[in-house]
């Protein structure tokens, strides 16, 4: 499925490492905070969000972002398959990019939105860039974040080696660090939307009067919409992260422009609109 939205003379190509399965997660774990029955109306507004009235099925949209003179990948996925793994349960990303006619040498930027292991999974490979002719671009708000030792000592204690996956990119000279809101390319803007992590960025995509904003994690589920103060156990710090929700929300709401969420369900792209009194995402 080509999962493909025009944005002016931008396609926009909603990709998934995870080819057509989604990652399961209890509710409950996820949002601590949210009790049981506050989940009601979401589950009949969303049904494909839950494959159980428990639990909450989270999808995986990379995207390729392709201009007349640019081909770009807004995050990396969760990376190659793992010994023991399913199959199919991970590392479908370069299958994807192929399907659409694509080569990794073709690639000429990474955005990476954020460092969560299920953004930069593809960052590199036997530690080399998996995308030989890209740049890869990041917030140094991001970079600073996962410098501090609190940080770095919390992903070390989930498995996770930031440094390994984003150090051999700094060494190899091909990483590039932007600062506030920043014009990525004509077509492109990084604009900050902290809290999840501490230089997350959402990236406006505009052409020809047409704009979509790629959301990546400053939403995980689509009742954020309508209850932006509610938090994941993934946000660093729950209170900006919430305030950075509310901006982006109202922002795409008041401008009537597309959105797209990383872990929305496939492909995860639609508008933010009214039911009566309530601010609601609408997939197209």
């Amino acid at each position: 499925m080509d999962n493909r939205v025009e944005v002016g003379e931008v396609a926009v190509s909603m990709l998934s490492d995870r080819g057509a399965l989604a990652s399961v997660w209890p509710l409950r774990d996820v949002f601590p905070a949210v009790p049981e029955e506050q989940w009601e109306p979401h589950r009949r507004r969303h049904p494909r969000c839950f494959p159980t009235p428990a639990e909450w099925s989270s999808g995986m949209n990379v995207a390729l972002v392709r201009t007349p003179r640019r081909v770009i990948l807004v995050d990396a996925g969760d990376g190659p398959p793992t010994a023991g793994a399913p199959p199919r349960e991970r590392g479908q990303l370069l299958t994807a990019l192929r399907a659409q006619g694509l080569q990794p040498d073709d690639v000429d930027l990474v955005v990476l939105t954020h460092l969560h292991p299920d953004h930069i999974g593809w960052t590199t490979t036997n530690g080399a860039p998996t995308f030989p002719r890209a740049r890869y671009l990041l917030h140094e708000a991001e970079w600073n974040f996962i410098q501090r030792p609190d940080v770095r000592a919390d992903y070390a204690a989930h498995d996770f080696d930031v440094a390994g996956a984003i150090s051999p990119l700094a060494e190899r000279g091909v990483l590039d660090l932007v600062s506030g809101e920043a014009k990525v390319i004509d077509e492109m803007m990084a604009v900050p939307t902290p809290g999840h992590t501490g230089g997350h960025v959402s990236l406006l995509i505009s052409s020809q009067g047409q704009r979509l904003l790629l959301l990546a994690d400053a939403l995980h589920h689509p009742a954020q919409a309508t209850e932006p103060e509610w938090g994941t156990i993934w946000d660093a710090d729950p209170a900006t992260a919430a305030a950075s929700r509310e901006m982006a929300l109202e922002w795409a709401e008041r401008e009537g422009m597309l959105t797209a969420a990383y872990h929305f369900p496939r492909p995860g792209v639609g508008r933010i609109a009214r039911d009566g009194d309530e601010r609601v995402w609408r997939a197209l």
